[in-house]
Formats: C-alpha cells, sequence, structure tokens
C-alpha cells in the first residue's frame, strides 16, 4: 500500500523583535508579550489542520507497456469523481470522522456538511461492495473515493448527527429571526394595553355602541 509522508504547511511568518522602550518607567513594565499567558494546544490537532500530504506513488503494475496504478476502485467512475471532487473541498479524510462525532466546526463548516448530506454519503450497496471487494484483495489499498465512504459508513447514526449538526448552526440564525418579530409584537401589545388615548377611545366606543 502506498505510504503517505506528511509535513505541516509554511505559513511564511517572520520572527518579530520585542525590543525595550527607551522611557525607564515603561522598560520597568516590560512588554506586552512577557506577560502574555500561554494557552494549552492540542499540537496533534494542529498538525492535523495545518498538514500538507505528499503522497507516495502507489505500486504500479506494467502491462502492454502501460503504467496502471493498482488501488482497489469499486464505485462507478461518475460517483468516484463526484466523491474526489468533493474531498478537494473538505479537510483531510482522517479528521472528519472525528469532526462529525465531535461537531467540530472548525474542523467541518456547514458548507462542508451539507456537501456530504447531498451528493457524498455512503448508501448501503456501495459499502457492501467495497467490503466484499477488501476482503477478495486485502493488499490492496482502497481508492480515495472508496476510503471516504467506507469510513463515514462506520460512523452510528450518520444521517442523524448530520442533520442535527446543520440545524444546530441554523438554530441562532432561525431564533433571531423569529425572536425580533415576536418581541416588536409584543412591545406593541403592551404599548396599546398601556395607552390611555386606546383605553378612552374604546371606552368611548363601547358606550356609543351600548347606546
Amino acid at each position: 500500500p502506498s505510504v503517505s509522508k506528511t509535513g505541516t504547511l509554511k505559513l511564511h511568518w517572520k520572527p518579530a523583535q520585542a525590543e525595550l522602550p527607551p522611557v525607564p518607567s515603561l522598560r520597568n513594565k516590560g512588554t506586552f508579550w512577557h506577560k502574555l499567558d500561554l494557552p494549552q494546544i492540542d499540537a496533534k490537532k494542529l498538525v492535523q489542520l495545518f498538514e500538507q500530504k505528499t503522497k507516495e506513488p502507489p505500486a504500479v503494475k506494467r502491462l502492454n507497456g502501460e503504467h496502471r496504478v493498482q488501488v482497489l476502485q469499486v464505485l462507478p467512475l461518475k460517483r468516484s469523481q463526484a466523491i474526489n471532487i468533493g474531498l478537494t473541498k473538505l479537510p483531510p479524510i482522517s479528521v472528519i470522522p472525528t469532526a462529525i462525532m465531535k461537531f467540530d466546526s472548525l474542523v467541518l463548516n456547514k458548507e462542508g456538511i451539507e456537501k456530504i448530506l447531498t451528493t457524498m454519503m455512503p448508501n448501503p450497496a456501495e459499502i457492501e461492495q467495497i467490503e466484499l471487494k477488501v476482503a477478495e484483495h486485502p493488499d490492496m489499498p482502497l481508492g480515495q473515493a472508496e476510503q471516504f465512504l467506507l469510513k463515514l459508513s462506520q460512523i452510528p447514526c450518520l444521517l442523524e448527527r448530520l442533520r442535527l449538526w446543520v440545524f444546530t448552526l441554523d438554530y441562532k440564525n432561525c431564533e433571531k429571526d423569529i425572536a425580533e418579530p415576536l418581541m416588536d409584537l409584543q412591545l406593541a401589545m403592551k404599548e396599546v394595553e398601556e395607552s390611555k388615548t386606546f383605553r378612552t377611545a374604546m371606552g368611548m366606543l363601547l358606550i356609543i355602541g351600548n347606546t
């Protein structure tokens, strides 16, 4: 199977020189950077978020003068291409299942979730075919699209999780859209209820109606 080398993306940062200010009173206070409390970070997750993969070419077999990559491709070409195109917009396959399990929007955003829901969900027939081919050829690596579907299929209640995740991301906007008109209505009702002019007008209307 092919082995992927990983490294982090180059950010091209330049070192900042923290020089002490010339004024003695400011120099005694120290610089802003020396007063910072450094937070605890998950270095492993940071590497995953900024990793840059360089894939080693998988095993190649020469047949009739042609080179053929030896990966296990089970899906129809059109389906495989659609998933591979979708994967270019998503984080690495290795971090997606954990992000879905934890509802981690820093790794997978709403656009990515909706992309999976609309065009990249595994179906039982596909998973059955993939697992069958893996059993027949255990030494061959799966194609990228097949790997992705197989990993997703191992997530419990995948469809329900993704739908719930989208709902939670939309909830604040939905709440705001509903809450503002309701607040306006409540304020209007209170204003009408406390209006002396309205009470007087309704009283006159009642008297005239009962006369």
